[in-house]
């Protein structure tokens, strides 16, 4: 009996021993390899920032500064403002999921949740932010929208020099480059805003990109992006984009806009 009982817990050691080390085997990996080593559609689920909420199908990032109910980014199944359609009820925290399957990147917050054929569980938000911002760039049309917004609501996660690369990569994603000047536009500081600057001035850059980064440079808070709007009017080679800029700054009513009207009709 009392050899049984010593047999008996030996054994139970050994299967401890062996979980412990399949944890820390798992824990090791990083994120990429254990979704590379998945089979089947693989999901995983990381904390957000504290001003994000869901319902499962949209995705809500208030905003204390808008006036007003929500408003809807250029970016589908985001909104950008204080409430979701008028209702904080229907609106759930974090943590977000991602989903991944050979065709769809698709990240939610909220809601019900089907089963993924291998789930990876929790994991840290910087590591994910890092991990969808890696592969962004491969992906096309809402994967890749998702891809970034997803590291934008990731929490603790401040990686907006590596959506300004992005952004500038001419072998990017056109959808990939879009969604990261959106995000970049919406949360960086003055620094972001001479990324932008930098992105509209890249003579080699797509003109849809370089189109987009004139308007979200015309959407910065307290005319931030009117030094850059200026430049571009200046210096920019394209007719087009002094064009555009132009009327940008038309509808800013920035007395420095009116100064620089000035002095283009006195050929200054």
């Amino acid at each position: 009996m009392k050899t049984d009982c010593v047999v008996q817990s030996a054994a139970r050691w050994s299967m401890m021993i062996a979980c412990v080390f399949v944890a820390q085997t798992a824990a090791a990996q990083t994120l990429e390899s254990r979704i590379g080593n998945a089979r089947g559609t693989v999901a995983f689920e990381f904390t957000t920032r504290r001003n994000v909420c869901g319902d499962g199908m949209s995705i809500n990032v208030s905003d204390e500064t808008s006036i007003g109910s929500t408003t809807s980014s250029r970016r589908s199944g985001i909104h950008i403002g204080r409430s979701i359609a008028g209702n904080r009820e229907i609106c759930e925290e974090g943590p977000a999921r991602v989903t991944l399957s050979k065709s769809e990147l698709r990240v939610t917050v909220g809601g019900g949740e089907e089963r993924a054929d291998t789930e990876l569980g929790a994991v840290s938000a910087p590591e994910a932010a890092r991990y969808l911002l890696k592969i962004a760039p491969t992906l096309s049309g809402r994967s890749a929208d998702h891809a970034v917004m997803g590291a934008a609501i990731a929490d603790s996660a401040n990686l907006w020099r590596r959506m300004l690369e992005i952004a500038r990569d001419n072998d990017a994603s056109d959808a990939s480059r879009k969604s990261s000047l959106f995000w970049v536009s919406q949360e960086a500081s003055s620094v972001a805003t001479a990324g932008l600057s930098a992105v509209v001035m890249d003579e080699d850059a797509d003109s849809p990109v370089r189109n987009d980064a004139l308007f979200f440079l015309s959407q910065r808070a307290h005319g931030e992006g009117v030094p850059a709007l200026i430049r571009v009017v200046r210096e920019s080679k394209s007719p087009k984009l002094r064009k555009d800029a132009i009327w940008f700054l038309s509808q800013s009513r920035d007395p420095r806009a009116i100064e620089l009207f000035e002095q283009l009709l006195a050929g200054r």
